[in-house]
Parts: C-alpha cells; sequence; structure tokens
C-alpha cells in the first residue's frame, strides 16, 4: 500500500512539473496571435528570429490587452 501510495504522490509530482513546462513551452503565434502576425509581417525586425525569440517583459495577457487598446490608433 505504501508503494501504492509513493507511486500515485510521485506521478501526481511529475505530472504537475510537465504540465507547467508545456505550458511555459506555447509558441509565440499561440500566444500573440495577430500581434506576432502584424510584427513578422511588418519587416521591423531584420530577420524572423528576433521576435520568436524575444524575452518578453511583461505577462502576455497585458501585452494583448494593449495590443488590442492600440491596434486602431493611428
Amino acid at each position: 500500500m505504501k508503494k501504492f501510495q509513493f507511486f500515485l504522490i510521485s506521478s501526481f509530482l511529475i505530472f504537475g512539473a510537465l504540465s507547467s513546462k508545456l505550458k511555459a513551452q506555447i509558441s509565440p503565434a499561440k500566444k500573440y496571435g495577430k500581434l506576432f502576425v502584424q510584427v513578422q509581417m511588418s519587416g521591423i525586425f531584420n530577420d524572423s528570429k528576433t521576435f520568436v525569440d524575444a524575452v518578453a517583459r511583461k505577462p502576455p495577457d497585458e501585452i494583448m490587452r494593449k495590443y488590442k487598446a492600440e491596434k486602431n490608433r493611428a
């Protein structure tokens, strides 16, 4: 019984660690949607990897909220 409990607990810990790692590996295209496409197509960077490899300073939801608020401004 103790082996089963150990197995069960360790399985939950491993699953939790893997699922949080998978969440961290969501592609920039999925995180940023239309913003990602607009930046990639704009030619603002010299190569297409710059934006993809960039590390955001703010959480994706905050970035997208600001993008949606500003995208239609001149």
